[in-house]
Protein backbone atom coordinates (compact mmCIF):
# COMPACT_ATOMS: atom_id res chain seq x y z
CA UNK A 1 0.00 0.00 0.00
CA UNK A 2 1.32 3.80 -0.99
CA UNK A 3 1.18 6.20 1.36
CA UNK A 4 2.26 9.58 1.75
CA UNK A 5 5.65 10.35 3.35
CA UNK A 6 6.70 12.19 6.16
CA UNK A 7 7.79 15.82 5.94
CA UNK A 8 11.26 16.90 8.12
CA UNK A 9 12.64 19.71 8.11
CA UNK A 10 16.24 20.85 9.58
CA UNK A 11 16.88 24.45 11.31
CA UNK A 12 19.64 25.87 13.19
CA UNK A 13 17.53 25.09 16.01
CA UNK A 14 16.68 21.10 15.57
CA UNK A 15 14.65 19.15 13.20
CA UNK A 16 10.56 19.59 13.24
CA UNK A 17 8.47 16.97 11.82
CA UNK A 18 6.19 19.08 9.72
CA UNK A 19 3.54 15.73 8.95
CA UNK A 20 3.77 12.31 10.15
CA UNK A 21 2.81 10.73 7.03
CA UNK A 22 1.26 7.46 6.62
CA UNK A 23 -2.12 8.60 5.50
CA UNK A 24 -4.05 6.40 8.01
CA UNK A 25 -4.98 7.95 11.63
CA UNK A 26 -4.17 3.89 12.75
CA UNK A 27 -0.20 5.17 12.14
CA UNK A 28 1.51 6.63 14.57
CA UNK A 29 5.52 7.41 13.68
CA UNK A 30 8.16 5.64 15.17
CA UNK A 31 11.73 6.43 13.30
CA UNK A 32 13.01 7.84 10.52
CA UNK A 33 16.44 8.07 9.39
CA UNK A 34 17.77 11.73 7.63
CA UNK A 35 20.75 12.32 5.71
CA UNK A 36 21.63 15.89 7.06
CA UNK A 37 25.10 16.21 5.69
CA UNK A 38 27.81 18.46 7.13
CA UNK A 39 27.99 20.56 3.78
CA UNK A 40 24.59 21.57 3.72
CA UNK A 41 25.04 25.21 4.19
CA UNK A 42 21.62 27.17 5.67
CA UNK A 43 18.94 28.06 3.14
CA UNK A 44 16.71 31.14 4.40
CA UNK A 45 16.61 29.38 7.74
CA UNK A 46 15.65 25.79 6.33
CA UNK A 47 18.76 23.70 5.87
CA UNK A 48 17.75 20.31 2.94
CA UNK A 49 17.51 16.93 4.77
CA UNK A 50 17.08 13.43 2.59
CA UNK A 51 14.65 11.24 4.37
CA UNK A 52 16.24 7.77 3.77
CA UNK A 53 13.93 4.86 5.76
CA UNK A 54 10.58 5.82 7.91
CA UNK A 55 8.55 3.52 10.43
CA UNK A 56 5.13 3.30 12.03
CA UNK A 57 3.52 1.28 14.20
CA UNK A 58 0.26 0.06 12.85
CA UNK A 59 -2.71 -1.44 13.98
CA UNK A 60 -2.48 -5.49 14.46
CA UNK A 61 1.71 -4.77 15.92
CA UNK A 62 4.68 -4.73 13.79
CA UNK A 63 6.19 -1.67 12.24
CA UNK A 64 5.14 -0.43 9.27
CA UNK A 65 8.44 0.95 7.25
CA UNK A 66 9.95 2.52 3.84
CA UNK A 67 11.01 5.01 2.11
CA UNK A 68 9.68 7.50 -0.08
CA UNK A 69 10.44 8.01 -4.49
CA UNK A 70 10.67 11.19 -6.23
CA UNK A 71 7.33 11.94 -5.42
CA UNK A 72 7.26 11.96 -1.35
CA UNK A 73 5.35 8.64 -1.78
CA UNK A 74 6.39 5.49 0.71
CA UNK A 75 5.09 1.51 -0.56
CA UNK A 76 4.23 0.53 3.15
CA UNK A 77 5.70 -2.90 4.16
CA UNK A 78 5.46 -4.85 7.40
CA UNK A 79 7.80 -6.45 9.40
CA UNK A 80 8.32 -7.57 12.68
CA UNK A 81 11.52 -5.99 13.60
CA UNK A 82 11.92 -2.74 15.80
CA UNK A 83 11.04 0.60 13.99
CA UNK A 84 15.15 1.82 14.81
CA UNK A 85 15.90 -1.26 12.70
CA UNK A 86 13.30 -0.91 9.59
CA UNK A 87 14.55 2.78 8.97
CA UNK A 88 17.98 1.32 8.23
CA UNK A 89 16.74 -0.91 5.89
CA UNK A 90 16.89 1.54 2.57
CA UNK A 91 20.07 2.31 2.50
CA UNK A 92 21.35 -1.37 4.03
CA UNK A 93 19.44 -2.45 0.84
CA UNK A 94 20.35 -0.03 -1.86
CA UNK A 95 24.10 -0.83 -0.97
CA UNK A 96 23.51 -4.99 -1.17
CA UNK A 97 21.64 -3.95 -4.53
CA UNK A 98 25.00 -2.20 -5.78
CA UNK A 99 26.94 -5.03 -4.18
CA UNK A 100 24.71 -7.97 -6.08
CA UNK A 101 24.72 -6.25 -9.33
CA UNK A 102 28.46 -5.43 -9.62
CA UNK A 103 28.33 -9.57 -9.16
CA UNK A 104 30.82 -9.31 -5.78
CA UNK A 105 31.70 -12.83 -4.73
CA UNK A 106 31.33 -14.43 -1.07
CA UNK A 107 35.00 -14.33 -0.19
CA UNK A 108 35.82 -10.61 -1.62
CA UNK A 109 38.09 -9.17 0.60
CA UNK A 110 36.42 -5.84 1.31
CA UNK A 111 37.07 -2.45 3.51
CA UNK A 112 34.64 -0.38 4.50
CA UNK A 113 36.13 3.42 5.32
CA UNK A 114 34.44 5.33 7.66
CA UNK A 115 33.73 5.10 11.27
CA UNK A 116 30.09 6.31 11.82
CA UNK A 117 26.57 5.08 11.03
CA UNK A 118 26.95 4.45 7.64
CA UNK A 119 30.12 2.61 8.31
CA UNK A 120 28.72 0.21 10.95
CA UNK A 121 25.80 -0.36 8.34
CA UNK A 122 27.75 -0.98 5.11
CA UNK A 123 30.21 -3.09 7.40
CA UNK A 124 27.13 -5.36 8.94
CA UNK A 125 25.74 -5.95 4.72
CA UNK A 126 29.01 -6.67 3.26
CA UNK A 127 29.31 -9.34 5.95
CA UNK A 128 26.06 -10.44 5.81
CA UNK A 129 26.57 -11.16 2.27
CA UNK A 130 29.62 -13.24 2.44
CA UNK A 131 32.31 -11.21 1.96
CA UNK A 132 35.36 -10.84 4.34
CA UNK A 133 35.22 -7.53 5.18
CA UNK A 134 36.88 -5.00 7.89
CA UNK A 135 36.93 -1.35 8.72
CA UNK A 136 38.86 1.31 9.25
CA UNK A 137 38.13 4.99 11.45
CA UNK A 138 39.40 7.64 9.27
CA UNK A 139 42.19 7.11 6.07
CA UNK A 140 45.69 8.56 6.70
CA UNK A 141 46.27 10.25 3.09
CA UNK A 142 50.07 9.60 3.14
CA UNK A 143 49.85 5.92 4.47
CA UNK A 144 48.40 2.56 2.79
CA UNK A 145 46.51 0.09 3.95
CA UNK A 146 48.70 -2.96 5.20
CA UNK A 147 48.36 -6.37 3.46
CA UNK A 148 46.66 -7.27 0.37
CA UNK A 149 44.43 -5.01 -1.43
CA UNK A 150 40.73 -5.80 -0.86
CA UNK A 151 38.74 -6.72 -4.03
CA UNK A 152 35.88 -3.90 -3.01
CA UNK A 153 36.09 -1.03 -1.06
CA UNK A 154 33.41 0.81 0.55
CA UNK A 155 33.34 4.52 1.20
CA UNK A 156 31.25 5.79 3.89
CA UNK A 157 32.64 9.49 5.20
CA UNK A 158 31.96 11.27 1.68
CA UNK A 159 34.90 13.79 3.01
CA UNK A 160 37.57 15.32 0.54
CA UNK A 161 40.29 13.13 -0.64
CA UNK A 162 38.54 10.15 0.95
CA UNK A 163 37.41 8.53 -2.32
CA UNK A 164 40.74 9.29 -4.03
CA UNK A 165 42.40 7.63 -1.04
CA UNK A 166 40.06 4.47 -1.55
CA UNK A 167 40.35 4.07 -4.98
CA UNK A 168 44.55 3.97 -4.35
CA UNK A 169 43.98 0.97 -1.81
CA UNK A 170 41.54 -1.00 -4.42
CA UNK A 171 43.31 -3.60 -6.15
CA UNK A 172 43.22 -3.37 -10.20
CA UNK A 173 40.03 -4.63 -11.58
CA UNK A 174 38.07 -4.34 -8.05
CA UNK A 175 34.89 -2.11 -7.27
CA UNK A 176 34.89 0.90 -5.04
CA UNK A 177 31.47 2.06 -3.90
CA UNK A 178 30.84 5.79 -2.80
CA UNK A 179 27.68 5.72 -0.03
CA UNK A 180 28.20 9.39 1.01
CA UNK A 181 28.11 11.10 -1.70
CA UNK A 182 31.96 11.28 -2.09
CA UNK A 183 31.94 11.48 -6.22
CA UNK A 184 30.83 15.20 -6.25
CA UNK A 185 33.27 16.13 -3.10
CA UNK A 186 36.31 16.46 -4.76
CA UNK A 187 38.00 16.75 -8.05
CA UNK A 188 38.64 13.23 -9.98
CA UNK A 189 40.94 12.03 -12.99
CA UNK A 190 38.73 9.10 -13.98
CA UNK A 191 41.02 8.01 -16.86
CA UNK A 192 44.12 7.88 -13.59
CA UNK A 193 42.16 6.84 -10.63
CA UNK A 194 39.14 4.58 -12.10
CA UNK A 195 39.91 3.63 -16.41
CA UNK A 196 43.40 3.37 -16.14
CA UNK A 197 43.46 0.52 -13.71
CA UNK A 198 40.20 -0.75 -14.84
CA UNK A 199 38.25 -0.28 -11.48
CA UNK A 200 34.19 -0.03 -11.02
CA UNK A 201 32.70 2.95 -9.17
CA UNK A 202 29.13 3.12 -8.10
CA UNK A 203 27.97 5.79 -6.29
CA UNK A 204 25.12 4.24 -3.84
CA UNK A 205 21.97 6.46 -3.23
CA UNK A 206 21.02 6.75 0.67
CA UNK A 207 17.53 4.75 -0.48
CA UNK A 208 17.05 2.26 -3.29
CA UNK A 209 15.56 3.14 -6.63
CA UNK A 210 14.32 -0.54 -7.91
CA UNK A 211 14.32 -1.66 -11.16
CA UNK A 212 12.11 -4.32 -12.84
CA UNK A 213 12.26 -7.44 -10.98
CA UNK A 214 14.20 -6.41 -7.77
CA UNK A 215 10.55 -5.84 -5.26
CA UNK A 216 11.04 -10.08 -5.34
CA UNK A 217 14.88 -9.81 -4.80
CA UNK A 218 14.47 -7.10 -1.44
CA UNK A 219 11.17 -9.19 -0.31
CA UNK A 220 13.78 -12.10 0.03
CA UNK A 221 16.43 -10.43 1.28
CA UNK A 222 15.06 -8.28 4.15
CA UNK A 223 15.17 -11.47 6.69
CA UNK A 224 18.65 -11.31 5.98
CA UNK A 225 19.14 -7.37 6.62
CA UNK A 226 17.36 -7.83 9.68
CA UNK A 227 18.88 -10.14 11.22
CA UNK A 228 22.13 -8.59 10.11
CA UNK A 229 21.41 -4.80 11.56
CA UNK A 230 19.60 -5.58 15.22
CA UNK A 231 22.81 -4.90 16.52
CA UNK A 232 23.48 -1.30 14.80
CA UNK A 233 22.87 1.89 16.95
CA UNK A 234 23.62 5.59 16.26
CA UNK A 235 26.45 6.22 18.77
CA UNK A 236 26.87 9.81 20.33
CA UNK A 237 27.06 12.80 18.54
CA UNK A 238 24.95 15.73 18.47
CA UNK A 239 21.14 15.58 19.92
CA UNK A 240 19.48 18.15 17.89
CA UNK A 241 15.92 19.72 19.60
CA UNK A 242 12.88 17.67 17.90
CA UNK A 243 9.60 19.44 17.58
CA UNK A 244 6.63 18.15 16.20
CA UNK A 245 5.61 15.54 18.23
CA UNK A 246 2.12 15.13 20.09
CA UNK A 247 2.07 16.92 23.73
CA UNK A 248 1.61 13.34 24.86
CA UNK A 249 4.45 11.93 23.49
CA UNK A 250 8.75 11.88 23.57
CA UNK A 251 11.41 11.75 20.90
CA UNK A 252 14.64 12.25 20.62
CA UNK A 253 16.86 12.93 17.38
CA UNK A 254 20.56 11.46 17.58
CA UNK A 255 23.08 12.77 14.41
CA UNK A 256 26.18 11.89 14.23
CA UNK A 257 29.15 13.76 12.64
CA UNK A 258 30.86 13.28 10.51
CA UNK A 259 28.64 11.90 8.27
CA UNK A 260 25.38 13.94 9.02
CA UNK A 261 23.32 10.64 9.72
CA UNK A 262 20.41 11.25 11.82
CA UNK A 263 17.89 9.13 13.72
CA UNK A 264 14.90 10.45 14.84
CA UNK A 265 13.21 7.96 17.90
CA UNK A 266 9.19 9.21 18.25
CA UNK A 267 6.52 7.92 20.11
CA UNK A 268 7.75 6.68 23.19
CA UNK A 269 5.85 7.99 26.88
Amino acid sequence: MWCQAPRLEATGDGIRILDPGGGDPGLRLRAALAWWPDTAGDHRGVIPITLAGVAWDGPGGGTHWGWPDGEGRVERRHSDALPEVCVALPPAIALALALRGDGVDPGSRCLVVGPGYLGRLALAVATRLGCRARGIAAPAADRSIEGPRPDIVIETTGGPGSLSWSLAQCRDWGAVFSCGAATTAEPLDYYADVHRRALRLHQVPPRPWLRPGEDAIVDRGVPLLVEALQDLRSEGGDRPALQGLPPEENGVAIRERPGGWCLVRAGFP
